[in-house]
């Protein structure tokens, strides 16, 4: 049994993530719409489907689910969100999900579609992949990787971007806060980033904070990337990052205060 202030943290926790999620939704999910991950889109467009008091039972299921992530930044029981109601609808959810997944618009999705096809049509003359899809797919233009690297560092020179250090990863500082942005432009993701703090550690490593992650299970693997979306792709990416950053100490602020 948790002792009383502990239980404090829990119930404050739970209700700073419940909180979070209400405050994106009654905006119109300003932020989330916005960012180029398709699964996410595809999360939400199922969140939207769920009738009112299926919507409470995901909305706490995720709290649940972020908290689980934070007991070492504030010292409480951890929390299983494995045992939390919602948790044996989860191949639902994913399956639903899938329904309104746009695997037209994943990049590593038209990659493989093409190399495919090509594959196909140097083996056998022939595809089961329809010349339709293989024309439509050739026709659209993904940011390619270099584009991507360049125009992160540009972002994040809005955040205080300093170096690249040793490892690769993106050394940034907002007033005393330094904080770390590493990024990922391959394999199932076209673009992928977390952010890391030197003072946010679970005692073996830095915690990998991805802001949207906490209202759809999503692991920040952008992939839905064009020269359509890319401008506000990465005033997303900007904010992204930012509220990433942010969230241990709005942690703190929130569940620790009066204890």
């Amino acid at each position: 049994m948790a002792e009383p202030d502990n239980l404090k943290v829990v119930f404050r926790l739970l209700e700073f993530f419940r909180e979070e999620f209400r405050r994106e939704e009654e905006a119109g999910f300003p932020l989330l719409s916005k960012i180029p991950d398709t699964m996410l889109a595809a999360q939400l467009a199922y969140y939207k489907s769920l009738p009112p008091v299926d919507r409470a039972d995901y909305v706490d299921y995720m709290a649940h689910r972020a908290c689980g992530g934070f007991d070492w930044l504030v010292s409480f029981p951890a929390i299983d969100h494995t045992k939390h109601s919602f948790f044996p609808r989860r191949s639902e959810w994913l399956l639903s999900a899938n329904r309104y997944w746009n695997i037209g618009r994943s990049v590593p999705h038209l990659r493989a579609l093409i190399s495919q096809f090509m594959i196909d049509m140097k083996r056998d003359g022939v595809s089961q992949i329809p010349q339709v899809e293989f024309d439509r797919a050739s026709a659209m233009k993904p940011i390619k990787a270099p584009e991507l690297r360049k125009r992160v560092r540009e972002a994040l020179k809005q955040l205080g971007y300093r170096k690249i250090d040793e490892k690769g990863s993106l050394l940034c500082q907002q007033g005393t806060i330094e904080f770390r942005v590493d990024i990922d432009c391959g394999g199932r993701r076209q673009l992928g980033y977390a952010v890391t703090r030197p003072d946010c550690s679970n005692g073996h490593y830095p915690c990998r904070f991805v802001y949207e992650g906490f209202f759809a299970g999503t692991n920040g693997d952008w992939d839905s990337i064009f020269e359509d979306n890319v401008d506000a792709a990465f005033e997303a990416f900007t904010e992204a990052v930012k509220r990433s950053y942010e969230l241990p100490d709005k942690i703190r602020a929130a569940v620790l205060w009066q204890l």
